[in-house]
């Protein structure tokens, strides 16, 4: 009988399994790795909820939020990580899920794509999501084998820029976001030790800018029919350096 996959190799598999586009024998792994793993059964817990969310409240959250649950969500999401259960997270996420929908009037799941404001916000969420759960190696992730791994699972072909020279922008992992079409790539580091993630949307092209949204800085731009979308926590300087780097490897 061959071994049970671990955790690295399932991890792939567990937006697509949560999306319910993984084939037959794809899912039948997944699902068994489930039965023995709580951490992981935690994280298709959390993916699950999170778009209930989105799906539930999107047609009765429609226009602004109250000053009052803006201020508390962006406190809540600006707190420190921290180990918690898959409750906490995932109360965590429903209520971002939940300011996300009223502030950018969506009216259905899928649909960021509308604003600036509102891409930025639903990339947020993913940034603040994948960061809950991701485990990064001991050291800088390589940056070809994270391109092999991409090609092989969702047919991309894409160039990852590697950790900076100077050690401050550190790749740590790349893996497909939960979307409502599933094409976006999700390239996390760690810029001196603070989450930071660089998304990029295929086959689309929006124009340059700077959001914030729930106490987030993001970065837009584009090049060659992909968009880029970097998220941080960081002071506005902060941000610019990682994106002028970011940038620069793709000149």
């Amino acid at each position: 009988m061959a071994d049970m996959p671990n955790c690295p190799d399932i991890e792939p598999l567990v937006t697509p399994y949560v999306d319910g586009v993984v084939p037959p024998a794809d899912r039948s792994v997944v699902a068994a790795h489930l039965e023995g793993c709580a951490r992981c059964r935690e994280r298709v817990d959390a993916e699950r909820a999170a778009r209930a969310a989105l799906k539930s409240h999107a047609a009765s959250l429609v226009g602004r939020a109250p000053l009052d649950l803006h201020a508390r969500c962006a406190a809540a999401l600006r707190a420190p990580a921290k180990q918690a259960s898959g409750r906490w997270t995932t109360a965590r996420l429903s209520m971002a899920a939940a300011l996300f929908l009223a502030v950018a009037g969506v009216v259905g799941y899928g649909v960021f794509g509308r604003t600036a404001t509102a891409l930025a916000a639903q990339l947020t969420l993913d940034h603040l999501k994948c960061f809950s759960f991701f485990e990064a190696s001991s050291g800088p992730a390589n940056p070809v084998e994270l391109e092999a791994k991409l090609q092989r699972a969702y047919g991309w072909r894409i160039t990852i820029p590697p950790t900076s020279p100077d050690g401050h922008l550190q790749l740590v992992g790349a893996r497909r976001c939960i979307t409502a079409d599933g094409r976006i790539a999700h390239i996390l580091y760690r810029h001196d030790g603070r989450p930071l993630s660089l998304f990029l949307l295929t086959a689309t092209e929006r124009p340059s800018g700077h959001v914030e949204v729930f106490g987030y800085e993001t970065r837009i731009w584009s090049r060659a029919g992909t968009t880029f979308v970097l998220v941080a926590g960081e002071p506005d300087a902060d941000v610019d350096r990682a994106a002028a780097y970011l940038r620069g490897t793709r000149e």
